[in-house]
């Protein structure tokens, strides 16, 4: 029977329940060897607020230490059978990260053995790891009355988005223990550097649980996003909102993220400056929440002024505009569709508020056609006002560990309203065992008949999704950052690089801390060297700031070679969907990759000054 879909966000009324839980963390070598590494787990800790066990087990044999640590008697093996007994049924099992790391090793100990224990177990994957680990059984006998028993594993790096030892001390508890991880495994100090790690991480869930749930009135979920929509709708929601679901595919349409893109190869004397909190700022603002309605042609003027729109039409934007030009477009650029900001002839559906920077650089609306308007309400802005002051380290009272909360909800929020519809599952079976997939379930690893894996993708359209509030919060963001891109350049100055809520100038702005308002981020005088979106070197005497998205550590001169188009290597360790392709027969493995740029890719067109002018289209 197919459920019925919710066509209202509700509030949350529900008494508040705390769910019980306990965390698990392992160590790990570089196979058989003693360096450190993560691929042969050699050590296993699990704590639940009273109790700590640690458990050990497997060989360095160089042909089996794949396999010794999952199967009777390695640590793996210990952990799952002390986790999976009755008196943790229904609690949540936390790994920090472990949805890329301390999980997958659960994974090929269940393919052996859950059968034999009579166990099921399924995965809730997100960007290429585990969100969600389940594992059930029926009761072997009558005491909980045929009532299945869970057990459940998340990763709680997803809810709470930073390191241990930062989250530690910033929720005021000692951080991690210094410790050689090249050290031999049989050296006892492993034991109270994993212990401290295991309490550690449980203390700082326990505060987390405490500040949401007491502190600010909220609720914690699986995830950060799930725990700043839950709190919002616990305390701030006062009244029910209309989804306006028939609109939703037309609205998503519209729903980009921010504008990442350099203006120049070089510059010299510039400032970095950071929009404080862009998105959090957004949030204050009337969000589409009210009744719809859908027309034709040009809006009425009190729509524009009145209400937040969706707008189809056809622009102008004229290329030797002095400013850049403001409405975010997909487009393939060399074989890979890249969100870019082309001049032009654009056609496409963009919110009414980037709508009204057309005209600012000169072009025009040259024919309207479908729009979806709603009535806007400042729903966010009450949760923003009474939040955001926590992160004032002025105040008498600051305190870290609720500014690190507030950071993750307020930064969380926005993106939930805007979820995709559409949820995978991955569905496993052991060798051997017959029982059949669910309908719609896709083989992974082999054909239908011995296939051990299947995804499955489910229509989870949920109460809370509303993508008219995240595809506007986005795009207040991205309009508020043109808005300074375009103040700097009133100044007399080019904009050299933006990123998201930052722009690299040498204009002047008065540096402050109020919500929205632009930060001098370093306080230096920069040059810089732009490579690409989100990969750049910025130096200053006494400072250097490399940053390369997807190539952690990169050095200065792997970014200058990456830039000359060589290869740069680096170790990752496999992922979920790589074990899928395996059958979950067998535990992760580091493997070497590469990447390298791929010329003609920018989103912008270059000369060999080092200048830019940006792509123009002709799409009408």
């Amino acid at each position: 029977m197919s459920r019925s879909v919710e066509t209202r966000l509700r509030p949350l009324r529900h008494p508040l329940v705390r769910k019980g839980f306990l965390v698990l963390d392992l160590e790990s070598k570089d196979g058989p060897s003693d360096n450190k590494g993560f691929t042969r787990p050699f050590l296993a800790g699990v704590y639940d607020g009273t109790n700590y066990q640690a458990f050990s087990g497997g060989s360095k044999d160089p042909i089996t230490w794949r396999e010794d640590y999952y199967r009777e008697g390695g640590c793996i093996d210990k952990a799952m059978l002390y986790l999976l007994r009755e008196c943790y049924v229904g609690k949540n099992i936390y790994a920090h990260y472990g949805g890329k790391f301390d999980l997958l090793f659960a994974l090929p100990w269940l393919q052996l053995n859950a059968h034999k224990h009579g166990l099921e177990w399924d995965i809730v994957p997100t960007q290429s790891s585990i969100q969600i680990l389940d594992i059930w059984r029926k009761p072997l006998g009558k005491k909980h009355s045929g009532k299945t028993l869970k057990w459940r594993f998340l990763d709680s790096y997803k809810l709470m988005p930073s390191g241990l030892d930062r989250l530690g001390r910033a929720f005021g508890f000692n951080g991690k223990i210094e410790w050689d991880l090249d050290a031999p495994e049989t050296d006892v100090g492993w034991g109270p550097y994993l212990k401290q790690d295991c309490v550690l991480l449980y203390n700082v869930l326990t505060r987390f649980h405490d500040l949401i749930e007491h502190t600010l009135g909220g609720e914690v979920g699986v995830t950060a996003p799930s725990t700043a929509m839950r709190t919002f709708r616990r305390k701030y929601l006062k009244k029910s909102l209309p989804r306006s679901i028939e609109h939703h595919d037309f609205v998503r349409s519209s729903y980009v993220g921010g504008r990442t893109e350099p203006f120049t190869r070089r510059a010299k004397n510039i400032r970095y400056y950071d929009i404080n909190s862009s998105y959090p700022h957004a949030m204050r603002f009337p969000m589409p929440v009210g009744k719809s309605i859908q027309i034709s042609g040009d809006p009425p003027e009190r729509f524009k002024h009145l209400a937040v729109g969706f707008c189809e039409c056809d622009v102008y934007i004229p290329p030797d505009s002095k400013y850049p030009p403001p409405l975010p477009q997909r487009i393939k650029v060399n074989g890979t569709v890249k969100l870019c900001f082309p001049a032009g002839k654009l056609r496409g559906v963009w919110d009414y508020e980037e709508l009204k920077l057309v005209e600012k650089c000169g072009g025009h609306v040259e024919t309207w056609g479908k729009s979806v308007w709603f009535r806007a309400e400042p729903v966010l802005r009450q949760m923003v006002d009474d939040l955001y002051p926590y992160r004032d380290k002025s105040r008498p009272d600051y305190d870290p560990a609720i500014s690190e909360v507030v950071k993750i909800l307020l930064n969380s929020l926005y993106g939930k309203f805007g979820s995709k519809t559409l949820k995978k599952r991955i569905w496993v079976r052991a060798p051997g065992d017959t029982k059949q997939p669910p309908v719609g379930a896709v083989p992974v690893d082999a054909g239908p008949d011995e296939a051990l894996v299947w995804y499955i993708t489910e229509d989870s359209d949920q109460s809370f999704i509303m993508p008219q509030v995240a595809a506007h919060v986005t795009a207040i963001g991205r309009a508020n950052l043109w808005k300074y891109m375009a103040e700097a350049i009133d100044q007399g100055h080019p904009v050299h690089y933006c990123d998201t809520d930052s722009i690299l100038t040498s204009a002047t702005f008065p540096s402050t801390t109020e919500l929205g308002g632009l930060k001098d981020e370093y306080g230096l005088a920069l040059d810089g060297e732009f490579i690409g979106p989100k990969m750049y070197l910025l130096t200053a005497p006494g400072f250097e700031k490399v940053k390369a998205k997807g190539l952690p550590g990169i050095t200065r001169e792997e970014l200058f070679r990456f830039a000359a188009g060589e290869k740069v290597y680096f170790n990752t360790l496999e992922k979920v969907g790589t074990l899928a392709r395996a059958g979950f027969q067998r535990g992760p493995q580091m493997v070497r990759v590469h990447k390298s740029l791929h010329p003609g890719g920018e989103k912008r067109v270059f000369t060999e000054d080092g200048e830019s002018t940006p792509i123009i289209v002709d799409e009408w």
